[in-house]
């Protein structure tokens, strides 16, 4: 049966508009054929998640992404939403 998962951090940075952060995770509950989503939650700004990307190093599941200002003010932290469904 399936499990559906959430992680949420924050991240306290500034992101000028257009400024892009690279961004990579993992987590010991990823395993291959999981549903990932990715969201970012600004504070003040609008901001998007892009170019996602699964990849295994060793034993672990690891993503990469880059968060986005697509938005005209600076964002001075936001918070990192993951949804997971395993198998």
């Amino acid at each position: 049966m399936a499990t559906v998962e959430y992680s949420f951090f924050s991240l306290i940075t500034g992101l000028n508009p257009g400024g892009v952060i690279g961004v990579t995770w993992s987590h010991p509950g990823f395993d291959y054929g999981d549903a990932i989503t990715v969201t970012a939650h600004p504070i003040r700004a609008v901001l998007a998640v892009q170019n996602l990307r699964v990849f295994r190093e060793g034993s672990l599941v690891r993503l990469a992404f880059e968060v986005v200002n697509v938005g005209t003010r600076p964002e001075i932290a936001f918070g990192l939403g993951f949804g997971w469904v395993d198998r």
